[in-house]
């Protein structure tokens, strides 16, 4: 065997037995949740049990609304800038895979700021999956959707009855079927189109039979039924 080789075997076998006594940080073993609030603070679910060693997180959630009902009344602006943090969190993450949640239940329709910041995610070739979480409020115009169509997003949730609105909103509804029509018309995959519905009432299984209905004959690419409960502390815990 060469010197050369033999130089390369001993160093992969020293590189072994370190990594055989290295000892994990319990962060280590944990799938976490990374929120970053309307007011750019950053919370880990769960916590970090080490703040010196600072995990990846599998999910990123990024509030654009409050989680109060009442201050979504009108528009809002975030009070940091997402741009700043999203840069941020490329030079920390770029090379990691990533799933990225936007949550926005503004009812002032998507501002082009957003999209720009998503496409410029998209273009750096990440490994993050992009994902608009919303209540289709702030979709209910032509310019919105052909800029969801541009934005390089994967997928859009929208929560079409049982979150906010105790039954589909009509607006919405159309809303959700145009971005599908000019998806096709466009000849695009993506984004998914995804509907939620979180039935809460006991009268509610006409209002599921009648959305399922609707998804089949929108060609929503998917209906999924959660509960209320379940749904709120996923989107605002």
């Amino acid at each position: 065997m060469s010197p050369l080789r033999n130089a390369n075997r001993e160093t992969l076998e020293a590189k072994r037995r370190i990594s055989r006594h290295q000892r994990l940080s319990p962060d280590d073993l944990i799938r976490r949740r990374l929120v970053v609030r309307t007011d750019g603070r950053e919370e880990w679910l769960p916590p970090v049990c080490d703040p010196s060693r600072m995990p990846v997180p599998a999910e990123v959630w990024i509030r654009l609304s409050t989680p109060d009902p009442q201050a979504r009344s009108g528009p809002s602006e975030p009070a940091w800038d997402p741009g700043d943090w999203l840069r941020s969190a490329v030079d920390r993450w770029a090379d990691r895979r990533l799933e990225v949640y936007f949550v926005s239940f503004d009812p002032a329709p998507l501002r082009a700021g957003f999209f720009d910041r998503v496409r410029l995610l998209s273009d750096r070739n990440l490994r993050w999956q992009t994902k608009l979480l919303t209540d289709g409020k702030n979709l209910t115009s032509t310019a919105v959707l052909d800029q969801v169509l541009r934005s390089k997003l994967d997928e859009v949730y929208v929560y079409v009855a049982g979150l906010g609105e105790p039954s589909a909103n009509g607006r919405v509804l159309d809303a959700v079927k145009d971005l599908v029509d000019l998806r096709v018309a466009r000849g695009q995959n993506l984004p998914k189109i995804i509907c939620r519905l979180c039935p809460g009432s006991p009268g509610s299984s006409r209002c599921v039979t009648e959305i399922t209905q609707w998804v089949k004959q929108a060609g929503v690419d998917r209906l999924e039924i959660t509960d209320k409960e379940t749904e709120e502390k996923r989107l605002w815990a």
